[in-house]
């Protein structure tokens, strides 16, 4: 194999061009075959790279002209390589092919459901668009069938429990979880349509009364989800810690913990529930009803930095905490006045209507409770009270904390309220298109396990390594025969991000 320049003129000008060549005998005559055109050498460092050229191709390397290469589709890369590696780093991939594996299932389930945790990083939908984007948007070795989808949902759910216990005892040996803490909250989310089993209506957090729901319980512990709950529609937040509380110590082996959660479970019976299982807790009372609750919000509280605490009860164990932040004192306060003032004109507008109590709910809501109807006009008591428990909020706990940090750790419930929103915003939960009730709650597993990587990356990195993670992409070229897959140049950002979670970069070129 050797470089071959040949010249020729051209209107009194002399050209070169240059190709690399390779002699064979053919009828006792040698003879040149070309291996690859280089084209024209205008200078001496054109001859040179040529020469570079021949050099490569003696030890082996390809080369090609960009005439020949095509550049078939770019591909979905980075979030797909990223949650595999942390997959491996927590060992969830061997969690996923050995629960599988008992199923002796002849398809990649646990890559298939990993594929679909990293498709609703990327853009959630339908599972039949799950499948198209696996198929023909994503850099994966797989090819997968609707019905491989399905079923692969169908095993999580029926395995849930198990994946769950061991994703958590993998996470708290790999990052030493705190596990003192644990927080608990509800949300739901509505059908269009639906004939699961599972769907109720019931109250709707999402202010959609008029649509059958699933409720959602979730828990978090070191800001990461180790469990979760598909309830139906009508479940009523108190009635379901008695199950999450038999879970936390049955499957999860948490004995000695505080339970942190908001004013809808508690009850008597739920805070009975709570120290017979010897878990002591923070929880907010609701702030009104109760005759001890609505005399120990009213309880004298001075603000000097705009927020206060006070322990202002104590009946046995337990400890009442009583807070008040001004600044959301002053916006209650001026949402009151607008209230009032827009009661009043309704009333005076209503006087006589018959339909008084109606009209005003279906205008007013909740708010219809500042009317007195027996004498068309507000009623002064109750608004008295709504004014002097603004921006306040009582805590009851049976720890030892001072009251500033059962404040603080009651505020942290705030990590459960960003999950709920990004299950629903960032994940996209709903629409739900299934109606077997193990397919959705697949479906809600795979969107809390989407959530969790989600938590792992931010975790390592910081809120914009999504994004940044995003743009990475891969181009598959073809040269010839051969396919090759191409990794975009990592920018800075990308490259901090990697090392910041400890997973290697990318090569530059990807076998396949």
């Amino acid at each position: 194999m050797h470089l071959k320049i040949t010249k020729y003129v051209y209107k009194g000008k002399v050209y070169k061009h240059a190709k690399i060549v390779q002699s064979y005998k053919e009828n006792g005559k040698v003879k040149h075959r070309t291996i690859k055109n280089i084209g024209r050498i205008k200078t001496k460092e054109d001859e040179i790279r040529a020469r570079k050229l021949l050099e490569q191709m003696r030890i082996g390397e390809k080369l090609v002209t960009l005439n020949e290469i095509n550049i078939s589709r770019v591909l979905e890369f980075g979030l797909i390589y990223t949650s595999e590696k942390l997959f491996e780093k927590y060992e969830i991939n061997e969690i996923l092919s050995e629960v599988f594996a008992e199923k002796r299932i002849k398809f990649e389930a646990d890559e298939i459901i990993a594929l679909l945790i990293s498709n609703r990083l990327y853009k959630p939908a339908s599972d039949l668009s799950a499948c198209e984007w696996i198929n023909k948007e994503a850099l994966t070795k797989i090819k997968v069938k609707e019905h491989q989808v399905y079923r692969a949902l169908d095993l999580l759910a029926e395995k849930k429990e198990e994946i769950e216990q061991k994703i958590f005892n993998k996470l708290k040996k790999n990052l030493n979880l705190k596990v003192d803490l644990v927080f608990y909250d509800l949300t739901s989310t509505y059908f269009e349509s639906s004939n699961s089993d599972l769907a109720k209506y019931g109250y709707s957090r999402c202010h959609r009364p008029d649509r059958k729901q699933i409720v959602i319980g979730v828990v978090l512990c070191d800001g990461l989800p180790i469990a979760h709950y598909v309830f139906e529609g009508n479940t009523v937040d108190k009635k379901t810690l008695k199950q999450t509380l038999k879970d936390l110590k049955k499957r999860f082996r948490l004995r000695k913990i505080v339970f942190v959660a908001d004013r809808g479970i508690i009850t008597v019976d739920n805070l009975k529930e709570l120290e017979q299982n010897d878990y002591d807790y923070i929880l907010a009372t609701k702030r009104r009803n109760e005759k001890l609750v609505k005399e120990l919000m009213t309880k004298p509280i001075e603000s000097k930095d705009g927020i206060c605490v006070k322990e202002v009860y104590k009946e046995g164990n337990k400890r009442y905490i009583l807070c008040l932040n001004k600044e959301v004192r002053e916006e209650e306060l001026k949402r009151l006045k607008e209230l009032r003032k827009n009661l009043e004109m309704f009333l005076v507008e209503n006087e006589d209507n018959k339909d008084l109590k109606i009209r005003t709910y279906k205008k007013f809501g909740k708010a219809t409770k500042f009317i007195d109807f027996k004498n068309c006009k507000i009623n002064e008591e109750v608004w008295r009270y709504e004014r002097k428990i603004a921006g306040r909020y009582l805590l009851v706990t049976t720890t030892k904390m001072e009251a500033r940090e059962v404040l603080d750790r009651y505020k942290e419930l705030k990590d459960v309220e960003n999950f709920f929103r990004d299950l629903k915003h960032f994940v996209d939960v709903r629409p739900i298109y299934h109606r077997k009730g193990d397919r959705i709650k697949a479906h809600v597993f795979v969107c809390v396990l989407s959530l969790l990587i989600k938590k792992l990356i931010e975790r390592g990195t910081n809120s914009k390594a999504i994004k940044e993670l995003r743009r990475i992409r891969v181009s598959e070229i073809q040269v010839e025969e051969d396919i090759l897959y191409f990794t975009t140049k990592l920018t800075k950002e990308q490259r901090d991000i990697l090392e910041g979670l400890k997973i290697e970069l990318p090569p530059k070129i990807l076998k396949m």
